[in-house]
């Protein structure tokens, strides 16, 4: 199921919802991430716009677009919390700045349900072989399998919660995915050249 998963989500990320856009994934459905909640959304605000301000520095050549997509992942509600709102203020307010304009919505939040209706039915049908879709489709916790790749997939930013196992993940395969991508941008670059080169 992660191999299906896997194959499935880099398409995703390039849906017409979603790219390029930032991620969060806010935890605060049981235990002690319950009771810190509004904490962890401010926390996973605060690292975002950090994540972004980072990715932009790396890439000022491309022009932002807004709004940008939000893609958040949770276990929880979210929307009523005032933390939520302020941090998507705050969000919105550096998307403005970085765009040069100061009005206008930056932010378009985005959730799996947007993306895609049916989680199981479509990564089953993305998965060759009948049997093996199947397999997919009945798999515990799909739906999080996929938030978590579409998270890690947001190359504009992600914010997470402290102490969750799945935005660890997230960081890890986000820093992965990035590693990749600037070993692409070198090779592309090389090629330039090499190019260059032979027509000069």
């Amino acid at each position: 199921a992660p191999r299906a998963g896997s194959r499935f989500a880099p398409a995703l990320a390039h849906h017409e919802h979603l790219s390029p856009y930032l991620s969060l994934h806010l935890r605060g459905g049981d235990g002690e991430f319950k009771r810190r909640f509004a904490q962890t959304i401010r926390n996973a605000f605060k690292e975002c716009v950090a994540s972004y301000l980072t990715a932009r520095r790396k890439n000022r050549k491309t022009k932002l677009v807004l709004p940008v997509a939000l893609y958040i992942a949770s276990d929880t509600t979210y929307r009523n919390k005032p933390e939520y709102r302020d941090g998507l203020a705050r969000l919105e307010q550096v998307l403005r700045k970085e765009a040069g304009v100061t009005a206008g919505g930056a932010v378009k939040v985005v959730a799996l349900s947007h993306v895609v209706k049916d989680a199981a039915a479509a990564v089953s049908a993305a998965t060759p072989g009948l049997e093996d879709g199947r397999a997919v489709a009945a798999t515990p916790d799909l739906e999080m399998h996929l938030d978590l790749l579409l998270c890690a997939g947001a190359g504009l930013g992600f914010g997470g919660s402290t102490g969750s196992s799945v935005s660890s993940s997230v960081r890890t395969l986000r820093r992965f995915y990035l590693g990749e991508a600037e070993e692409a941008a070198k090779k592309r670059g090389g090629a330039a050249k090499r190019g260059a080169g032979k027509t000069g």
